[in-house]
């Protein structure tokens, strides 16, 4: 799963939630750095 979120401590608390249920989290800070993640 890609999480799009500019601010450091808020993505954090989703990654956090999200992989103790179970996803993979990749994190990009801005849209531009997201777009190149969920292409690779």
């Amino acid at each position: 799963m890609a999480l799009i979120e500019d601010d450091l401590a808020i993505a954090t608390r989703y990654r956090l939630q999200l992989e103790t249920d179970g996803f993979e989290v990749a994190h990009a800070p801005d849209g531009a750095t997201g777009l190149h993640l969920v292409q690779e």
